[in-house]
């Protein structure tokens, strides 16, 4: 079935819309309704406060673009593609390119160490109310804690793994993910849900998050409740503008 995502950055949502019986039907994305309905921690309070409301647009919206291309090319590399270093200079400029470059060498790290195997990647996950798009499906070595490091298993799991380049993992991370394996729960077997960490400052470039979905699975839903009570039949709002904007001067 064919999903789309409709994101409106003028009214900062997201949602995805897919025909149902002739009649198209709109479902908001879990970054969406986490990023309304969850209270912003202390620390994102005092950061927003500190640089100030335009500063800390720029910032996010620098790491949003870091982000969208690390994903896609995460995606590629799991296809059997190559992703040349100097194609990550070109795309950011000198110290820019840091971070992508962090992130690519963590990922190839992490991945040969749990034996990634895909078996679908990049697709929407979707619920009657609340949908969203998943990173990662497929198998790979269980993930067993050694000390206090996540280290891979002799066995093997099938999974979910959501691939996270901000600057640390915050509570609606592990609620969206947590939301995404009861979702995909519904309709297949899964083991578990991770959260990988890309491109932070540990040795090893990357750190992973085993969900504890016993905690966060309960907490997201009751988030989408919480939405949807705040926000009956919501759906995005579609305006319509001219490509450019003149009126002709009066005499």
């Amino acid at each position: 079935m064919t999903t789309e995502q409709i994101t409106g950055r003028e009214y900062d949502e997201r949602f995805y819309a897919r025909e149902v019986g002739g009649e198209t039907v709109y479902a908001p994305s879990w970054t969406h309704v986490l990023s309304t309905v969850w209270p912003k921690s202390p620390q994102l309070e005092k950061w927003l406060g500190d640089v100030g409301t335009e500063r800390a647009a720029q910032i996010m919206e620098e790491a949003g673009a870091v982000g969208t291309y690390v994903h896609g090319a995460i995606e590629e590399m799991l296809k059997g593609e190559v992703v040349q270093a100097d194609e990550v200079r070109d795309r950011f400029p000198g110290t820019k390119a840091l971070k992508p470059l962090k992130c690519l060498a963590a990922f190839v790290d992490f991945h040969n160490q749990f034996n990634l195997v895909p078996t679908r990647t990049e697709f929407t996950t979707w619920l009657p109310t609340v949908a969203g798009t998943v990173d990662f499906m497929g198998f790979f070595d269980k993930p067993v804690k050694k000390g206090n490091r996540i280290q891979a298993g002799e066995e093997r799991v099938h999974g979910i793994i959501d691939w996270k380049t901000s600057t640390s993992v915050h509570d609606t991370h592990q609620a969206q993910v947590a939301g995404y394996y009861e979702s995909e729960r519904s309709v297949g077997e899964v083991d578990c849900a991770c959260i990988l960490h890309l491109g932070n400052n540990t040795k090893r470039g990357w750190s992973l998050v085993v969900v504890d979905l016993d905690k966060w699975v309960d907490l997201a839903f009751n988030a989408v409740k919480t939405f949807h009570l705040h926000f009956p039949n919501a759906r995005p709002h579609i305006d319509i503008f001219p490509n450019a904007f003149a009126v002709e001067p009066r005499r």
